[in-house]
């Protein structure tokens, strides 16, 4: 997954105008009026707030939110889904990079 400076400077690299991000879509990128997209994998999007009330929850995850977390109850999480996200980016097969 890159980062935000590396997709900035893909950006520049590349001529484009914008870098769209959107959940679950991979990174696009504005060249020349037109949206192209990028090798990079679908973006994931992990939502841990204060403010776990349902109706925050389903707009979020009807967004494209991949997991929205209670900080108070549910922040030890995250370690866990990191590491299933390292796991599974470590599973791509030689070549397919």
């Amino acid at each position: 997954m890159p980062t935000m400076e590396e997709l900035l400077i893909e950006a520049a690299d590349k001529g484009a105008s914008d870098l769209h991000l959107s959940a679950g879509e991979p990174p696009l990128l504005r060249i020349h009026g037109d949206l192209a997209r990028t090798e990079h994998p679908r973006l994931f999007v992990l939502i841990c707030t204060n403010y776990p009330y349902p109706q925050f929850r389903e707009k979020c995850l009807n967004a494209g939110a991949n997991v929205f977390l209670d900080k108070s109850t549910e922040f030890e999480k995250i370690p866990d889904i990191l590491r299933g996200l390292i796991e599974n980016e470590t599973k791509v097969s030689p070549g397919s990079r």
